[in-house]
């Protein structure tokens, strides 16, 4: 984890924090009506919510277009197609390739068939694509 993510963690933690310790120092400190702080709670419960439902929407998301334009950085054309039809979970890219063992290991990924697999000559490549098809 790099510092500058470390501390928008420290400060988005803060951040979210920040209501929770105000209430309970108005409750406990200022002994403000139970009536605001409850108020308090409501609103602020709402946010959370809010913020609970887009961290979820967004560890669900797949991570496609930030792949794909990484792919076209490749210079050999196996690499590139190997990586679109990953990227973009499309298996025409991987029929564009010409090594046999790449091609076996990227149909393998794409159809999630381990038959695919076994066709595979390279025995390190193999085992690489048995362990990453389920």
């Amino acid at each position: 984890m790099t510092g500058v993510l470390i501390e928008l963690l420290i400060e988005l933690s803060v951040i979210l924090l920040a209501p929770i310790v105000h209430n309970y120092y108005l409750w406990k400190v200022m002994k403000v009506d139970t009536s605001v702080i409850q108020q308090n709670i409501k609103i602020f419960s709402f946010f959370y919510l809010l913020i609970a439902i887009g961290v979820a929407f967004l560890l669900t998301t797949p991570k496609v277009h930030a792949n794909e334009s990484h792919c076209y950085s490749n210079q050999n054309a196996d690499t590139k197609n190997s990586c679109l039809a990953l990227a973009k979970h499309q298996e025409s890219y991987c029929y564009s390739i010409h090594e046999s063992d790449a091609k076996n290991l990227c149909l393998a990924q794409i159809k999630n068939q381990k038959s695919y697999c076994y066709s595979i000559k390279s025995s390190d490549t193999k085992n690489q694509c048995l362990a990453l098809v389920k």
